[in-house]
This record gives structure tokens, sequence and C-alpha cells, in this order.
């Protein structure tokens, strides 16, 4: 990209500090209840430490009762169209721990890193971050980047009534945090039951969104051994996959219901019914790596329900 077509954070930051001083409003009034924009958001971007969003700009340029158009180029906000094909493939893309999709998903972060990553707005680069922690699962190095996330994004979350693409990523790194450190089970459960709600209308990359937030969910349900609450998650999982036709995680869903009649019904004829019919549909998908791994856990499963 041109040094031409690249927005200046300082000074653009600068205007912005000086047009809301203009209006003789702290950060905090500016903000209001802070579901569209936090004081910390606003301090980076008068800063000049983060470029905002689209959705940011058209919040900012509303307090300052200014037109876009008077507040930056707009034209320079648009993204690369290879940045939107690369970041499409990893919003669709589904790993599952195989090391060669693994592999591609690290070349089309390098890409982007390399290319696109400096000229992006801060919620941008914070997608990326997160789908980056998401493919790459290498959680134990990337807590403190999780840890960030929760402290500077998850009450501004709280707010919401409906989540944005943005605050389902956030919901995506929440709840990996809840596997590795304590939670309150009322909001785990709350936003679960937003989700669920969501998940009614949700369509194409928002229904795409909801799901991935769903199984992330999951690994922290089955560490606590909440395995009727695991069952609604894949209920409402499978609906939200057949409403779409995206089949992609089906596998993953059918072989969650099987822990369920494994370890909570103890029924293993219906649990091996369901563990199977997920390995064959993942090779159907031709998934062998997923089949493969989906049978391994099965005996583990197996093991430790007999244990």
């Amino acid at each position: 990209m041109s040094e031409s077509n690249v927005i200046s954070k300082s000074e653009l930051g600068l205007k912005i500090r000086q047009l809301r001083e203009m209006k003789k409003m702290s950060r905090m009034d500016f903000c209001g209840d802070e579901t569209r924009l936090s004081v910390k958001q606003l301090a980076r971007i008068e800063s000049g430490k983060s470029l905002p969003s689209i959705n940011s700009i058209l919040f900012i340029s509303q307090r300052l009762n200014i037109s876009v158009s008077d507040l930056v180029d707009t034209e320079k906000f648009m993204l690369s169209p290879r940045y939107n094909e690369l970041k499409s493939l990893l919003l669709r893309g589904f790993i599952y721990g195989n090391p060669q999709q693994t592999q591609k998903y690290m070349e089309i972060f390098t890409e982007i890193e390399l290319k696109f990553f400096n000229t992006l707005s801060e919620e941008e680069q914070l997608q990326i971050q997160i789908l980056k922690t998401l493919h790459i699962k290498d959680y134990p190095n990337r807590l403190n980047f999780i840890d960030e996330i929760i402290q500077d994004y998850f009450q501004q979350v709280r707010k919401k009534s409906r989540f944005s693409e943005n605050d389902l990523m956030i919901l995506s790194m929440y709840y990996l945090h809840t596997y590795h450190h304590p939670y309150e089970q009322e909001i785990f459960d709350n936003f679960l039951t937003q989700l669920f709600a969501q998940s009614i209308n949700a369509m194409n990359l928002e229904a795409n969104l909801v799901n991935r937030t769903l199984y992330a969910a999951a690994s922290t349900l089955i560490k606590d051994k909440r395995y009727h609450k695991l069952f609604d998650l894949t209920d409402i999982s499978i609906a939200l996959m057949v409403r779409n036709s995206d089949f992609q995680r089906m596998p993953v869903a059918l072989m969650l219901q099987g822990k369920y009649w494994l370890l909570e019904k103890q029924d293993e004829i219906k649990a091996g019914e369901k563990y199977q019919e997920a390995s064959q549909l993942a090779r159907l998908q031709q998934d062998t790596f997923l089949a493969e791994k989906i049978m391994v856990e099965w005996e583990v499963d197996f093991k430790l329900k007999s244990a």
C-alpha cells in the first residue's frame, strides 16, 4: 500500500482529540455507555497508537456532529481485496489440530502480517490476532494476550444484547479464558443464552462466528463435566449448520453428543453410534485426520468412563 493511501494515526488522533476538546467533552462523556467505543479505545486512537475502525469513525463523527468526510478520507479506509480474501479463508477455516492445515494458515497469517497488519484498524488487528490464537492453538504462550483481551473488552461486550463480529471473537477469547481460569458460571451461562438466541436468525458469516464461539465454550463445559449444557450447545450448533448448509463442524458436534451419551447417560451403544457417525462423516468430508482423531477420542473417553 503506497504512503499516499495510508492514514496517519497520529494526525487523525490529534484531530479527533482537538475536536472533542472544542466540544468540551471528556472522554467518558464522549463514549457514553461504551457499547460502541470504550474510553481506553478512544485514548489509544487520540494518542495515535491505533487506527479506528469504520464503525468507530461513524460513532466519532456522530458525537462530534460532523460528517465522516470532514473527519477522514473514507477511500483510505477501504481494505485491500487480497486482505479480505485472506481474512475470509481464516474466518471460514476449521483445523481441529490438523498439522497440515495449521501450516497452511500460518502462511496466511505471515502474508497478512507482512503486507497489511500495520495499516489495519485496531478492530481488524484484534480480529487477526484472535483468529491466530484460535487457529494455531498455542494457548499457553498466548495467555497474556487472552488476559489483555478480557481486561480491555469484556465489560464492553457484557453490555451488548446482540453481538457483532468483533464481539463474537472476543467471546471466543473469554471462553478460552474460562478454560484456564476460575469464572462465574452465571456470566458464562448468560452469554450462552444470548448466543443460543442469536443463533436463531444468524446466517452466513455471523452463523459461522456464533458456531465458532459455541465450540470455544464447549471445552470448558467438558472440563467441568457439564454434559447436559454441552448437549444443548450441540443441538443449537447442528440446527445452525443445517439452516446455513455449512456442515464443516458437524463431525465434531456429533462426537460431542457422543461424549454426552457416554459420560452423562452411561449409554455405550448410543455413544458408540455417535462417534462412528462422526468419524464416517469426517471421512466423507475427506478429512482423514479428523476421522482418526475422533476414534482416538472414543477410546480415551471409553477408558475414562470405565475408570
